[in-house]
């Protein structure tokens, strides 16, 4: 059974050490503790985390990594992204959440339009590697 915990910046590199993902490409990248941010666990180990970082009163930003285990389980991790992250939205009263998305990352590309965000635009030369993002909102109309 899949279950959640309160994220802790330490959780990265476990799932970065049970992942494909580029630790140099996030070396720069800084992932706040947040009360919005929590991390998905089977069996004692980490499927991924993820969460919503306040950007002002009723925006926030939405960010996931997965380990490559939770990319193998990602229906199942995909549902409880869902679930959390429309509790969290409905409990702050945010009206915009985005996210950033590699535009290679077809894996993320489904999941964050499954989640119900609407793409809103593309972003050049942008990130760590300065590649095509695309940049993706879920509003409250």
């Amino acid at each position: 059974m899949i279950t959640l915990i309160p994220f802790s910046q330490n959780h990265i590199s476990y799932i970065i050490n049970q992942s494909e993902i580029n630790l140099e490409k996030l070396s720069s990248i800084i992932i706040p503790d947040s009360r919005m941010s929590y991390t998905a666990m089977e069996n004692g180990r980490y499927l991924g985390a993820g969460g919503l970082v306040p950007l002002w009163p009723q925006v926030a930003e939405a960010w996931v990594v997965l380990s490559a285990e939770g990319d193998r389980k990602k229906i199942s991790v995909g549902r409880l992204i869902f679930k959390s992250i429309s509790k969290i939205i409905e409990k702050n009263n945010f009206i915009r959440v985005q996210a950033t998305i590699h535009s290679k990352n077809m894996t993320a590309k489904r999941l964050i339009e499954w989640l119900g965000f609407s793409l809103e635009g593309e972003f050049t030369n942008y990130g760590p590697d300065l590649s095509t993002y695309y940049h993706y909102t879920r509003q409250k109309l």
